[in-house]
């Protein structure tokens, strides 16, 4: 048994680190998401100030 359980354990850390991956993708792309919208309004900002 002990044999089985370590063969289910590679298949969940495959799971866990690609499920990890998604996440820390979503959060890569909100964060240049994110900037983009900053370096925008600072742009326009700046063009309504001039």
């Amino acid at each position: 048994m002990a044999v089985r359980g370590r063969q289910g354990a590679g298949g969940q850390a495959i799971v866990l680190v690609a499920f990890i991956m998604v996440v820390l993708l979503g959060f890569a792309g909100l964060a240049i998401d994110s900037g983009h919208a900053y370096l925008d309004r600072r742009e326009m900002q700046a063009a309504v100030d001039a």
